[in-house]
């Protein structure tokens, strides 16, 4: 993120073994975090192929879901505001250790992530309020930060053959979303993805499939927005596909 320079004396001395984990400089409860509605499975914390299933089928128990806390959610990296926050740390980290950064350099890679979140924020503007069902569950924090909203998970995330309850619950979950606005909805995959299952829900449901990238090659600012962009056009690809007019 530019802030590598100084550090590589740091990291050449360092004992084996010597690694400060992002989650160790930000506050987790500290970014965006989402009340998500758990239509369908999540994954657990601590292990992305260990999934289980949650499903309620009727829109009162569906309101009552709302209450998934992200704390534990891994994908810190999606959210601009622990990014931020992890800038910081390197920053006091490096300073601490001989190597500071600098406060320019600090200040720069500070703007970028702004002007990042500023543009991605632009991009979704127009899909304000869209539904996503992602395959795998890494994107609540992104969604939460520019007003998106997570139905659920479509399963299982390239590990396994999806059940007929697997298929089931994608499809209820569209159907309830649709019977409650017409907001768009879309589903989403990513490279590392066996992506047949969210191809075979997003035919049935008749909805848009995009393709999300969480990892990147490294330039963490293209990435936040190429993100953005291709949430905005498969959303907005919705309508056309689903056959409904526009909200």
């Amino acid at each position: 993120m530019g802030l590598e320079g100084p550090s590589s004396s740091i990291v050449e001395k360092s004992r084996p073994g010597r690694v400060v984990a992002f989650g160790s400089l930000v506050d987790h409860a500290g970014g965006h975090l989402q009340n998500c509605n758990t239509l369908l499975a999540g994954h657990d914390e601590n292990d992305h192929a260990d999934h289980q299933s949650d499903h309620q089928s009727d829109e009162s128990s569906l309101a009552q879901q709302q209450h998934c806390s992200h704390v534990g959610d891994p994908h810190l990296w999606l959210d601009p505001t622990l990014m931020k926050q992890l800038v910081a740390g390197i920053d006091e980290h490096l300073t601490q250790r001989g190597a500071a950064p600098g406060a320019a350099r600090v200040a720069a890679v500070l703007s970028r992530i702004d002007e990042a979140d500023r543009l991605a924020g632009e991009v979704l503007a127009d899909v304000a309020g869209g539904r996503l069902i992602t395959q795998h569950d890494a994107w609540r924090r992104y969604a939460a930060a520019y007003d998106l909203q997570i139905l659920g998970s479509v399963l299982p995330a390239g590990v396994g053959q999806p059940t007929a309850g697997d298929m089931a619950r994608a499809l209820d979950a569209i159907e309830m979303a649709r019977q409650s606005s017409n907001l768009p909805i879309a589903i989403m995959t990513e490279p590392q993805l066996n992506p047949r299952v969210a191809q075979r829900v997003a035919q049935s449901a008749e909805v848009p499939l995009g393709v999300l990238e969480p990892l990147g090659d490294g330039d963490w600012f293209a990435l936040h927005v190429r993100n953005a962009r291709v949430i905005a056009d498969t959303l907005t690809g919705y309508s056309s596909v689903a056959g409904i007019s526009p909200p």
